[in-house]
């Protein structure tokens, strides 16, 4: 989103002051799924990888990552990010990823 740029879902409206930060990103989905909320950090069984945050939709956990600009410079982080996404999809799970320029 744009700064000050407000999301709006039925009658919830959200609005993100200034720029993304992964703090910013959780309050905001928190308020927007409310009880489908899952929680942040979130570990997967057999994995030591953990998922930024994530959601329950239509019984299944959606895997949401914040992505700095780190996770597009550096080698490491973006070699991690793949095997994160390649675990997910191997658990039938969904992983949305919000960059931070958003």
């Amino acid at each position: 989103m744009c700064p000050g740029a407000g999301m709006e879902t039925g009658t919830v409206q959200i609005t993100i002051e200034g720029y993304l930060t992964e703090i910013k990103l959780a309050t905001a989905l928190q308020r927007l799924v409310g009880d489908l909320w899952a929680g942040g950090q979130v570990l997967l069984p057999g994995s030591r990888r953990r998922w930024d945050m994530a959601f329950n939709q239509n019984g299944a956990l959606v895997l949401v990552e914040y992505d700095g600009d780190d996770h597009y410079r550096d080698s490491l982080k973006i070699k991690a990010d793949r095997e994160k996404d390649r675990i997910a999809q191997e658990k039938g799970m969904r992983v949305v990823r919000v960059p931070y320029w958003v």
